[in-house]
């Protein structure tokens, strides 16, 4: 929304009885707060802002007692809910989930979560649950209103004649901290599409409950905000269960499917790309309290079973590949298993007792899982576009001249290609492809400098160029040299360029660059293992 915090521009009271003071103290001790008050007897007072919106959103804004302790809010068209700002509870009435939060000094931060097509967000001052009349001078204080896309509110995103945006934003750079790393490494994907229309909010209807319940909101996921649910079993007989139904095209096409899961009073749950966890060998059952699978089907149903990895706060990221071809296997199913085997612990007499959480369930084309993708569509998929990272100007910035060296170093797994260096004329290139260190002089055709290892191999490369020879090496030798006897060579590159434009991974764990050729023990020394 617009104006997030200026609720005499755009926004709309219901009546002229309804006044607003500014330059109350708020919740962060700044005098930018407003009181919401009644100058007469009158009921069904709101203040709203004409937007229209649809899906899963949230709805929040800070509230203060005044004189009256209750607020109503709304998303007209899709529901409300009432709050006790006095005391921090949520009131019996209305049909949609809330959540109260305090930030001290008596404010409370409120919210509602929909899902649906709203023409409006709308705040009521209200006298009791279930009752908005009021009385001349009744009155509450209201701070900061938000509405976003998602099952949890944020953090305070102002908005002023243009809506807000914060978080990731495009043409940003992502870094990685898996393994606890307190230097981060540079994230650079490929383009991936996220097919689970409702990736979190698993009450929606393209989400099918078996003999369970799910609680929204429940818990803190790995994103920082509490919007991960907790699934628990019911007291009927069978698989207790989650299931995303007729969801994927059964072509041979291989496909990833991941999802974020926590132990709770279930040591062990269970995914399957089926409706039902008919057998073992279409079961892969996890032990989220060890971090380790305990049955894995098959390759004829699981043709890759990913390790877990660890997310910290007890979370585990777990999924599977497969290219199965069959009408049968087109779902994503989750589920509690009582134990580690498949043998009477998928389907069992439930009593309540056993839950644990699930957020960001993923599916996509390829044969690993890349980095989660939100999608809160309902109705579609969400593609993230490819990453790359390029530095211009080398030249000109005096990170390279006439001479120069690169040092690559990679971890266990090369990709097909993963960088290119070129001049300002793109005649002359040295790039990557197929493991192939390649290079192109003006006028010629590509040529071979040395090739890589294949997969599996932790590698050090370093390609230098004197000025006339530029040579290639490779674990602590001198693979190949070769004399440029031309005008134009390589003393002109002025751009390099990373990317992830294929479907692969690799681990990039260094890149050197230095203005001068090295000499040939250095080379040696520095790329030896």
């Amino acid at each position: 929304m617009t104006y997030s915090n200026q609720f005499d521009t755009t926004w709309i009271k219901s009546s002229p009885v309804l006044t607003l003071t500014d330059n109350q103290s708020g919740y962060d001790g700044l005098s930018n707060a407003w009181k919401l008050e009644s100058t007469s007897s009158i009921s069904s007072l709101s203040l709203s802002q004409t937007l229209a919106s649809s899906g899963v959103q949230v709805f929040s804004v800070y509230a203060k007692a005044g004189s009256v302790d209750w607020v109503r809010i709304n998303l007209s068209g899709v529901g409300n809910r009432f709050f006790n700002i006095s005391n921090g509870t949520i009131g019996s009435a209305g049909s949609l989930e809330g959540t109260i939060t305090s930030a001290g000094n008596g404010w409370y931060r409120i919210s509602i979560l929909g899902n649906g097509s709203s023409s409006a967000p709308l705040i009521f001052p209200s006298s009791n649950d279930d009752d908005t009349t009021l009385s001349n001078g009744d009155n509450i204080y209201i701070q900061d209103a938000q509405l976003e896309i998602g099952l949890a509110a944020t953090e305070v995103i102002e908005s002023g004649a243009t809506t807000g945006k914060a978080g990731l934003l495009e043409d940003e750079p992502r870094f990685d901290y898996s393994g606890g790393a307190t230097c981060p490494s540079l994230l650079l994907e490929g383009s991936r599409t996220n097919l689970v229309s409702q990736s979190e909010y698993f009450g929606d209807t393209q989400w099918s409950i078996n003999n369970a319940s799910l609680d929204a909101n429940n818990t803190t996921s790995v994103e920082g905000l509490q919007n991960a649910y907790k699934i628990t079993d019911d007291s009927n007989t069978g698989y207790h269960k989650v299931s995303y139904l007729n969801a994927f095209v059964s072509d041979g096409v291989m496909r990833t499917w991941s999802v974020f899961v926590r132990q709770g009073n279930a040591r062990y749950c269970a995914i399957t790309h089926a409706s039902v966890f008919s057998s073992a060998v279409n079961s892969l059952i996890f032990d989220m309290q060890e971090g380790v699978y305990t049955n894995e089907g098959t390759t004829d149903y699981f043709d890759i079973v990913h390790d877990p990895i660890d997310m910290g706060n007890g979370w585990w990221r777990i999924g599977f590949s497969s290219d199965i071809n069959s009408s049968s296997y087109d779902n994503f199913s989750i589920g509690i298993s009582q134990g580690a085997s498949w043998t009477n612990n998928l389907s069992y007499t439930g009593d309540g007792s056993l839950d644990f959480y699930i957020y960001g369930a993923q599916t996509e084309a390829g044969s690993y899982p890349t980095s989660y993708i939100p999608n809160h569509s309902g109705t579609g998929s969400v593609t993230r576009g490819a990453d790359d990272c390029q530095v211009e100007d080398l030249q000109s910035n005096g990170i390279v001249g006439n001479t120069w060296t690169y040092f690559f170093e990679w971890g266990d797994y090369v990709a097909e290609r993963n960088f290119e260096m070129k001049d300002s004329t793109s005649f002359n290139f040295l790039f990557m492809v197929s493991r192939l260190i390649r290079y192109i002089k003006q006028d010629t055709s590509a040529d071979t400098l040395f090739s890589l290892p294949t997969n599996g191999t932790s590698l050090k490369a370093l390609i230098s160029y004197d000025g006339t020879t530029l040579k290639g090496y490779l674990n602590g030798s001198l693979i190949n040299s070769v004399n440029d006897a031309q005008s134009s060579s390589f003393s002109d590159f002025d751009f390099l360029r990373l990317d992830r434009s294929f479907n692969d991974t690799e681990e990039l764990k260094q890149l050197l660059i230095f203005p001068t050729a090295l000499t040939d023990s250095e080379c040696i020394k520095l790329t030896t293992l």
